[in-house]
């Protein structure tokens, strides 16, 4: 299976659509898209035949059975599989840390590419994937990350970039699985 790990700011919108939300009687969850990011989004879909796991910090605003569909309504067209663990706020991985590290987890906050790599372990059904998105926090993901410009969000060479990354991200998974602290703290 092939997966697109997706955040939402400064790829799916950009500067000049990204504080567009406003609720509305019929939309609880308004998400700033930009439609010509979405498109190109949804070509990368289209033609990859890969699957969406959302690693945005949207996920920790809004729950995943809210978000996945809300970016559906809003015209994402995806099969949205789950969401990337808030590894912070998971005590089991945070033990795991612990055990590894010899101290507590320190950081301020978890870079986005540990939470990537223990989704990919706790999911051995994945076969390719890779990451779009406007912060270079990926750790040892870093070579599968396509890095937008969040002035313009998702564009046409960023579209092709990762549909040839998603053809060469065996060595990723391996590395995730190497790398993964604990796949039991990882919610499926």
């Amino acid at each position: 299976m092939r997966v697109i790990f997706l955040d939402i700011d400064g790829v799916l919108n950009n500067t000049q659509t990204r504080d567009n939300r406003t609720p509305t009687a019929t939309e609880k969850l308004p998400i700033p898209l930009d439609a010509v990011c979405v498109a190109r989004f949804n070509r990368l879909v289209a033609e990859s035949e890969a699957k969406v796991v959302i690693s945005s910090s949207w996920r920790l605003f809004a729950r995943y059975e809210d978000l996945g569909p809300a970016l559906l309504r809003h015209g994402v067209v995806a099969d949205i599989i789950g969401e990337t663990p808030d590894l912070v706020n998971n005590a089991p991985w945070l033990e795991a840390w612990r055990t590894r590290e010899g101290a507590p987890f320190a950081y301020e906050r978890m870079e986005r590419g540990r939470e990537i790599r223990e989704w990919l372990a706790a999911h051995p059904e994945v076969t390719e994937f890779v990451i779009l998105d406007d912060c270079s926090d990926m750790a040892e993901l870093k070579p599968w990350l396509v890095l937008t410009d969040p002035i313009d969000g998702l564009d046409d060479p960023d579209v092709e970039r990762a549909k040839f990354l998603l053809c060469s991200s065996h060595a990723g998974i391996a590395l995730a699985k190497k790398n993964a602290l604990s796949t039991k703290a990882v919610k499926p």
